[in-house]
């Protein structure tokens, strides 16, 4: 994050110390009436708003460009934190889910949480509460004497009732 310091008054409150410029409007805005946001801070969305790339904003700029999609990313990351999560190992537990949807994948994630992470996201913004038939693969990434894992994965959103599944786990592993 790149901070632009100016040596004029503060537009809110008119300080004159230690003055940020908003990156939307230009106007000058002190560090305490400045909003600021992390660059990473919408890093799930697929698409981002020109406003959304920015991460110094005055009050005004902020309340009309940021605060409604902050929200709405905010409520749809709690709701992707919600999803119920079926593995492809657990083909017995969801074989009555309906899968309408085509399977979503993800690509080239650094973390094996944050790549179900993303999945789970995408999910939520379409309006399902699960994903099955989860598959994550692993690909090793070496760089001179360093390697790393990157992980890949896939699965299918769906709607699932939960007092509808099996609940008794012994017929897991003895459907009979």
């Amino acid at each position: 994050m790149e901070i632009k310091m100016t040596s004029e008054s503060c537009t809110t409150c008119g300080k004159s110390k230690s003055l940020l410029c908003c990156e939307v409007c230009a106007a000058t805005v002190c560090k305490h009436c400045a909003q600021l946001i992390d660059e990473d801070t919408f890093s799930f969305l697929e698409t981002k708003t020109a406003a959304m790339s920015h991460s110094i904003f005055c009050t005004t700029c902020f309340d009309q460009n940021i605060s409604a999609d902050l929200e709405k990313y905010n409520q749809t990351m709690a709701a992707a934190k919600e999803v119920y999560v079926f593995y492809k190992t657990h083909s017995k537990v969801t074989r009555l889910i309906r899968r309408d949807e085509e399977p979503i994948t993800i690509i080239d994630c650094d973390d094996k949480e944050e790549v179900i992470l993303r999945l789970a996201f995408k999910a939520a913004q379409m309006g399902y509460n699960s994903l099955i038939q989860i598959e994550i693969n692993s690909k090793k990434n070496r760089v001179n004497n360093y390697q790393s894992q990157v992980y890949t994965a896939t699965g299918i959103p769906a709607q699932v009732d939960l007092s509808r599944l099996v609940k008794d786990r012994s017929i897991w592993s003895n459907p009979n």
